[in-house]
């Protein structure tokens, strides 16, 4: 049975039970995420964890899934709600468990997540914020793969690529003003030749290769150029490109 001391010592993403003799630990957590923070609001007081999931391709669906988890052989009643941007408040209740120790919501899109939890004693909610990462990593290329044609000369291999982070919106909860968790892109140009380098390759998407010193040269063998990134949270994404090197043709007639 709950011991009769028992009393709510905050309430928060993560919260604290006294029981007695010490605190123990009550939290909203998620151990299916690939990426775990803590959100600070500009005016509303309080702070709230995020869990990040990552998309396991390019393109592909992905969920959340939260788990509310207290202390003890007590049994809870849990209700879930999701953060309504037009109200600027968490909406009806889409979830509910009765009579568990823990509660766990799963396939949950983006956004801000509520959950009510009472008992006899009990009557506190926690919060937290679910957000899919995708990241797009793209190489400039042809329908065959290969850099396109007036992308290259004897002199001179342009290589084109675009790296976008993900955007991942939450909102003030107490003036609903909409706010981005950062999140940016580190990048590099590599090749499958390891002799051969590339200057620049961490500093522009789009690189140039002259055929001139100090730059590097472009590749006298058929070489593939890859494009990898890595976002704020940790996840990569990597396309490629085949270079055709320029070969001359060794033909004559007389």
């Amino acid at each position: 049975m709950r011991p009769a001391s028992l009393k709510i010592i905050k309430v928060t993403g993560i919260f604290l039970l006294a029981l007695g003799t010490g605190e123990v630990r009550a939290q909203m957590s998620s151990p299916s995420a690939d990426y775990s923070g803590v959100i600070s609001y500009p005016v509303f007081q309080g702070s709230d964890p995020y869990y990040v999931f990552f998309a396991p391709s390019p393109g592909s669906a992905v969920t959340g899934s939260l788990t509310a988890t207290l202390p003890g052989d007590s049994l809870f009643d849990f209700s879930w709600s999701r953060y309504d941007p037009l109200a600027g408040d968490f909406g009806a209740v889409f979830f509910t468990q009765s009579a568990v120790r823990a509660s766990t919501a799963a396939n949950l899109a983006g956004g801000g997540y509520r959950v009510h939890i009472t008992s006899a004693e009990v009557d506190t909610a926690l919060r937290a914020w679910v957000f899919p990462d995708d990241p797009a990593v793209k190489v400039e290329k042809g329908p065959d793969g290969k850099v396109m044609p007036y992308r290259y000369t004897c002199d001179y291999l342009r290589l084109s690529g675009t790296a976008v982070a993900d955007t991942m919106p939450y909102y003030d909860l107490s003036t609903g003003e909409k706010l981005y968790l950062p999140n940016g892109m580190a990048f590099e140009w590599t090749s499958d030749d390891p002799q051969y380098e590339i200057f620049g390759g961490d500093l522009y998407l789009t690189l140039t290769i002259y055929n001139e010193p100090p730059y590097s040269r472009p590749p006298t063998k058929d070489t593939r150029f890859y494009l990898t990134a890595v976002d704020s949270f940790g996840l990569t994404r990597m396309d490629d490109v085949l270079y055709e090197s320029v070969h001359v043709r060794a033909e004559f007639s007389m």
